[in-house]
């Protein structure tokens, strides 16, 4: 797998989420008082902090991704899916979850984020390694811009501005 320069977060795990034997009921959202993300030991500490959360949101989706990568390469077909499918709820929860009103780097965020949903769906269904990569690429550069953003380091690559709606 490749390090995306991951952020460390609280809960153990260097994601913040356990490990890959978490994944057999991947993004579990039955109402939005019962989320996945309330039943996490982190949740209280993290949502306080809406940047880090989103981070962590991000993060997670690339994680499954990667898995996803991983599983498919093993012949776990049924765990691939399953990967496949926690981080397209995540990307949902992230176009569900935009300001409307911001304009157009919300308009420009909810077409990324409906594309990236798209692709991740060819690359469960056609095995599209391609389609997945493209997905985990996209994402990756919009990890990387808001942890520019959010952690306030000085340099942000242009690209990855570009890519979340926000001229360089």
């Amino acid at each position: 797998m490749v390090n995306h320069n991951r952020v460390p977060f609280p809960g153990g795990s260097s994601d913040g989420f356990g490990d890959s034997s978490d994944l057999e009921h991947p993004g579990r959202v039955e109402s939005a008082d019962d989320s996945f993300v309330d039943q996490m030991p982190w949740a209280p500490a993290v949502l306080s902090d809406k940047g880090l959360f989103l981070l962590m949101l991000y993060d997670k989706a690339i994680s499954c991704m990667d898995e996803s990568l991983v599983r498919m390469e093993e012949g776990d077909m049924i765990g691939k899916g399953d990967c496949l499918i926690h981080a397209q709820e995540i990307v949902l929860q992230l176009s569900d979850a935009l300001d409307k009103s911001a304009g157009a780097i919300a308009d420009n965020l909810e077409r990324l984020y409906l594309y990236v949903y798209r692709r991740l769906i060819q690359g469960n269904v056609r095995l599209d390694r391609g389609a997945i990569n493209e997905a985990r690429r996209i994402m990756h550069d919009l990890y990387e811009a808001w942890q520019a953003i959010i952690l306030g380091q000085d340099s942000v690559r242009p690209e990855c501005l570009e890519v979340a709606g926000m001229r360089a």
